[in-house]
């Protein structure tokens, strides 16, 4: 039954009951007969009126009141499934709600905001806000002006400054993004504040991985860069060292056919081979040349690299040696083991902005099974070890766990390119060695390399001075864009007996090639050349002469393009700079063999 019915019948009991009562109290007082014939059968007629104007006030208030509390009981439900909305609402967002009353206690704390701050709402509700959201600023950690007083200043919705930290119950601290906003009533007034934040922890974390792929992009594409220039001034360069190399060893050998001093020539022919050797760095720092294996004496490239340590470090630095002389052989690229010297050294010289020492040693090692170096990294057995050791500030822990790591760097912005620690551990890695660094805040950095012994060969001894190619006599076209290198090399062919025919390029090689019926023995072919190019060129002499000779040389192109080419088949090839007994070495070697392939 409904509220309102049950309130009708409730008022028609009522006034039934105040008229029994009325018939009680008369007959009581005033009537001799029946209380039943008063009450009902024989009532005066003035009060059947009384009576029936009581029945109906009774009955109109029992309608009035029906309605009354129905209404209010739908505003009532209507309220409740609001609060019920509301909460279900605040408990499911994903961002923290906090609400005070004016005075700034605590009043509501949603299932988001208790995770962050680590209150329960039971325990939160009627506590100062300060006490449950305390904020400091990430930088001078100092608390951070109350919300809520910002709020009830501006009346109005403001948000929390930037690098805002929310201190948790158990102290930790979140990096959080905050708005408040008033709570007013119907007149206007503020009632209180709520507040919504949200923990930007993550948000921070992919923004900082985006910001670290983004630098390290930017660094790719730098190197990148870099690798393209190095190959363009690596082409030239080593065009120019051939003629400076090759000149420089025909006035030597000039020289000492006149019995004339020839230390100035030594010289000049020396600072030549430093700088192909400094173009080989150039290249291999931006991964532009492949490694050159061999078989070498670490202590050489050691003192080698030391001595342009010397002349590049700052002067407050020293560079000290103790190299063991029994040291066995190695494997490896030179130029790769002085890149990492120098990758070394250059961390070195960043720690000791002093000054200071710079220790470099080498000495045998021989790790076993049960060795605590390189434990399941390496094999057992003979190794080298290297050990650079300075003077500077050190390391933690926690950057020692790192220093190898591609594009991590301690330095400034513009200070570095966090490479060159991980080129090292790549160059030791590639040629099955391992590094370990040892270091402390303030007790410098120890670094120890560790490099296979070459089985089977001791000491490295000095080698031999190379035979004197032996002479030819057969037709060659030497193809090359640069006058000066045709000059060159037509004079130490010509020398050595063989007919020589230059030319300046792909279109005038072949109609040289045409004009002389194809009468010539081998090409010695420029891989870059303007206009047509060595690829070019090389196919169409293939398709004029199949069994040609042919002999590349360059003084640098990409791989991608050398393998392109000599799949063409070639008989040879020969690196620019080159001296007299490389180009003839490779010449020969490809007239003695029997076909093209």
């Amino acid at each position: 039954m409904r509220t309102s019915y049950k309130i009708i019948v409730l008022a028609l009991f009522l006034g039934l009951l105040v008229w029994f009562m009325d018939s009680l109290l008369d007959y009581l007082w005033f009537y001799p007969g029946s209380f039943w014939s008063l009450a009902v059968s024989n009532v005066p007629q003035h009060e059947i009126y009384i009576r029936l104007f009581i029945l109906a006030c009774f009955l109109a208030f029992g309608i009035v009141a029906g309605r009354i509390v129905e209404r209010l009981q739908r505003v009532g439900a209507d309220l409740t499934d609001s609060r019920q909305w509301l909460a279900t609402t605040l408990s499911s967002i994903g961002d923290a709600v906090i609400a005070t009353d004016r005075q700034g206690r605590v009043s509501f704390l949603n299932p988001t905001a208790a995770n962050l701050t680590g209150w329960p709402p039971d325990q939160a509700k009627g506590r100062p806000l300060t006490e449950v959201f305390q904020i400091i600023n990430e930088h001078t950690l100092k608390p951070v002006t109350s919300p809520v007083d910002k709020v009830l200043k501006a009346g109005a919705v403001v948000g929390l400054a930037n690098h805002t930290l929310l201190v948790t119950k158990d102290g930790r601290r979140l990096p959080i993004e905050d708005s408040g906003a008033p709570i007013k009533n119907k007149r206007g007034e503020v009632e209180g504040v709520v507040l919504v934040f949200r923990d930007v922890s993550r948000r921070r974390r992919v923004e900082e991985e985006r910001a670290r792929l983004d630098a390290q992009l930017r660094q790719s594409q730098k190197l990148e860069a870099i690798g393209t220039l190095a190959g363009g001034i690596a082409h030239d360069f080593n065009n120019i060292l051939t003629v400076i190399m090759g000149y420089s060893e025909i006035a030597l050998r000039d020289a000492h056919r006149a019995e004339l001093d020839t230390a100035d020539l030594e010289q000049v022919l020396a600072a030549s081979r430093r700088a192909q050797s400094l173009v080989r760095q150039i290249l291999t720092y931006s991964r532009r040349n492949e490694p050159q294996m061999a078989v070498l004496d670490l202590n050489r490239v050691v003192s080698e690299a030391a001595g342009f340590l010397r002349r590049t470090l700052p002067k407050t630095i020293t560079v000290e040696l103790d190299l063991d002389s029994g040291l066995e052989a190695m494997r490896g690229d030179p130029v790769q083991l002085e890149q990492v010297l120098l990758n070394l050294a250059t961390n070195a010289r960043d720690a000791m902005p002093q000054g200071g020492s710079l220790s470099i040693a080498t000495s045998p090692h021989f790790l076993d099974a049960d060795s605590r170096v390189g434990q399941g990294q390496v094999s057992p057995g003979p190794y080298l070890r290297l050990t650079v050791r300075d003077q500077g500030h050190g390391m933690d822990p926690a950057t020692q766990a790192r220093i190898f790591d591609p594009f991590f760097t301690t330095k400034e912005p513009g200070q570095g390119t966090g490479l060159g620690l991980s080129t090292v551990y790549g160059i030791v890695k590639s040629l099955g060695g391992h590094i370990a660094c040892d270091s402390a805040p303030g007790g410098g950095a120890c670094f120890e390399l560790y490099f296979p012994a070459h089985q089977g060969v001791g000491q490295v001894r000095e080698a031999a001075p190379p035979p004197e190619p032996p002479q030819g006599h057969e037709r060659i076209l030497l193809v090359d864009d640069e006058a000066a290198i045709r000059d060159l090399g037509r004079r130490m062919l010509s020398e050595a007996g063989y007919q020589v025919d230059p030319a300046a390029g792909g279109e005038e090689a072949l109609e040289l090639f045409k004009q002389r019926g194809g009468a010539f023995d081998l090409v010695l072919l420029d891989v870059n050349m303007p206009d047509m190019g060595g690829k070019n060129c090389l196919a169409r002499f293939r398709e004029m002469a199949p069994e040609l000779k042919v002999v590349l040389a360059s003084g640098y192109a990409p791989q991608e393009v050398m393998a392109d080419i000599t799949a063409q088949g070639v008989q040879g090839f020969v690196a620019k700079p080159f001296l007299r007994g490389e180009l003839l070495g490779a010449v020969r070697s490809a007239l003695d063999q029997h076909a093209a392939g």
